[in-house]
């Protein structure tokens, strides 16, 4: 009882969505259609704990790093809570002034809050910084 079977698989990506079909071949031809399913770029962000505003070249500003996000905002407070520094562009980082004017070296704490470009969810962050020389 010799049954020739032919199987195979098949799979197409289409605008970010995913779909896999399923064929095997013999005497009753089976085929298989998953459902759609749509691939996502999550969002990543994250921020440094310490820069160091020397303007050498390396760390110099702060602000996230990240990628898959809109509607950005941050924001930079000294530890009696006066706004330092605001962006709604995430290239658009501080240097460790306000007014013009080199803060000192200290903690500072931000808030970060941002919507993912794919799943519109929003993330919200708050931490502290360290400002070095």
């Amino acid at each position: 009882m010799g049954v020739n079977a032919q199987n195979k698989a098949s799979y197409s990506i289409e605008n970010g969505s995913y779909r896999v079909v399923a064929v095997k071949h013999d005497s009753k031809r089976i085929e298989s259609t998953s459902n759609n399913a749509e691939l996502l770029n999550p969002s990543t962000s994250y921020f440094p704990n310490a820069f160091t505003p020397d303007q050498d070249g390396s760390n110099d500003k702060f602000g996230a790093v990240g990628i898959n996000v809109e509607k950005y905002e941050l924001k930079i407070f000294n530890r009696w809570g006066e706004l330092l520094f605001e962006s709604n562009n995430i290239t658009h980082k501080w240097d460790g002034t306000h007014n013009g004017t080199a803060v000192a070296v200290g903690v500072y704490v931000y808030t970060f809050f941002a919507i993912e470009m794919t799943t519109r969810r929003s993330i919200s962050k708050t931490g502290t910084v360290t400002l070095l020389t």
